[in-house]
C-alpha cells in the first residue's frame, strides 16, 4: 500500500524538493539542510494554463508533467526527489486517542477501526498514522490519522513520473506549513488559495481543526476585474502590486473609492469567518487560547488585509514570512522574494520534510 505520509525513520539527503499544485498554479522549492540551517537553493512559480484544466478538475497529466518538468529545469533545479502536498476537501485528518501499544499493533488496530473515523467510502482512500505523544494519564496516545482519496494520490503519483520526478511522499498540507513556523504551538494559520481558505487551528503543535472558508484569491480579482473593466490577467497582476487596494481604517465611507469598498466588503466576510472558526474552536475547547493567526498564501498579498482582518479579530493578525528561519541564495532579490513569499509557504514546508528530522 502505498503511504501517503512518508516514512518518519530514513536517511535523509542534503536537498529536496516541495511540490504545491493548487488549481491555477504549481509551486516549487529546492530546501537544503547545511549544518542544521535551511536554505533556500531554488524556487519556482508557474501558472496553470486553463485550457489544460479538464472537467473533473484535474489538469491534463501529461501537460502538467512537462509543465513541471520545464518549470524544473528554468528554475536551476537538479534534485529530483520530492514530496507532494495536499489539502482543503482532499484530505482528511482527525486526532484519536489509543491506548499504548507497539506500533505494528496500533497498524493492525486501525486496519480494522478506520472505516468508522474516515468519511470517504470504503476502499477509495489511503490512510497513514504518526504517534503525537502522550495522552493525559499516560496509558493512551495521542494518534494523528490522515487520509486522502486515492484517485488524487495516485494523480500525484502519475503526474511526478510524467515530470520525471522521484515521488517520496504526499505530505498533509497543514503540517507542511506548521514547519515553517517557529516552534508555536497554539497558533491559527488561514492560507488563502485561489478559490478557498484553508484554515488550521493548531494545539500543542498538531492540526486541531481544519476548515475550508469559501473564499479565495480569485474573488478578489473578480471584483478588480469588474470595477476596472480588466482582463483577468491585468487585474491579478493590479491586486498584487496596488498598495492602497484597501483603505485606511481612518477613511469614512464617504470618501472611499467603489473598488476599495467592493474589496473591504470581502475582507470583512473573510474576518468574520475566521473569528467564527476561532470562537466554535474555543467553545470546544475552554482552555485553548489561539496566538497568533498567520495569513498565508497567494492572497495574503494583498495589502493592507491583515489589518482588515484584524478588525474582527481580537487577537494579533500577520503575514506569514516562510523564508523567517531560512538563508536564501544570494542572486535572488529581496523584492522577488517579497512578491512570492506567501504563496511558496506550502512548497517550502513540503521541501523541508525531505531534510529534517521528525515531521
Amino acid at each position: 500500500m502505498w503511504n501517503v505520509l512518508a516514512k518518519m525513520l530514513y536517511r535523509r539527503p542534503s536537498t529536496h524538493v516541495g511540490l504545491d499544485i493548487s488549481s491555477c498554479s504549481v509551486k516549487i522549492a529546492e530546501v537544503a539542510n547545511r549544518k542544521g540551517v535551511f536554505v533556500l537553493n531554488q524556487i519556482g512559480v508557474a501558472d496553470i494554463p486553463e485550457s489544460i484544466v479538464q472537467e473533473n478538475g484535474f489538469a491534463d497529466k501529461v501537460e502538467l508533467g512537462a509543465l513541471i518538468r520545464n518549470l524544473m529545469g528554468a528554475s536551476g533545479i537538479t534534485c529530483r526527489e520530492v514530496t507532494a502536498g495536499l489539502g482543503g476537501r482532499n484530505v482528511f485528518s482527525r486526532e484519536l486517542s489509543m491506548p499504548k501499544m507497539e506500533e505494528q499493533e496500533m497498524k493492525e488496530a486501525l486496519k480494522w477501526d478506520i472505516g468508522q473515523y474516515v468519511p470517504f467510502p470504503p476502499d477509495t482512500y489511503y490512510y497513514d498514522f504518526a504517534v503525537l505523544g502522550p495522552n493525559d494519564g499516560g496509558t493512551e496516545v495521542k494518534v494523528l490519522v490522515v487520509a486522502a482519496p486515492r484517485e488524487n494520490v495516485d494523480y500525484l503519483r502519475e503526474v511526478c513520473r510524467i515530470a520525471e520526478l522521484n515521488l517520496q511522499a504526499v505530505d498533509f498540507e497543514a503540517l507542511a506549513l506548521k514547519r515553517t513556523l517557529a516552534a508555536q504551538e497554539n497558533i491559527m494559520i488561514v492560507d488563502i488559495g485561489t478559490e478557498v481558505c484553508q484554515v488550521v487551528v493548531y494545539r500543542d503543535s498538531c492540526p486541531a481543526l481544519v476548515r475550508t472558508i469559501p473564499i479565495g484569491g480569485r474573488q478578489f480579482t473578480g471584483i478588480v476585474m469588474d470595477v476596472l473593466n480588466l482582463t483577468f490577467g491585468e487585474a491579478e497582476a493590479f491586486k498584487v502590486k496596488e498598495r492602497n487596494l484597501l483603505p485606511q481604517l481612518k477613511e469614512s465611507e464617504e470618501e472611499i473609492p467603489e473598488l476599495q469598498q467592493q474589496i473591504k466588503i470581502l475582507a470583512d466576510e473573510l474576518g468574520r469567518e475566521i473569528r467564527r472558526t476561532l470562537e466554535y474552536y474555543q467553545m470546544q475547547n475552554s482552555q485553548g487560547k489561539i496566538t497568533p493567526i498567520y495569513l498565508t498564501g497567494g492572497g495574503a498579498l494583498i495589502d493592507r488585509l491583515t489589518i482588515a482582518v484584524n478588525t474582527h479579530i481580537h487577537i494579533p493578525v500577520v503575514k506569514h514570512d516562510p523564508f523567517t528561519h531560512f538563508r536564501t541564495a544570494v542572486y535572488y532579490d529581496q523584492q522577488y522574494i517579497d512578491d512570492v513569499d506567501s504563496r511558496l509557504a506550502i512548497a517550502v514546508g513540503l521541501g523541508m520534510r525531505g531534510v529534517r528530522n521528525g515531521n
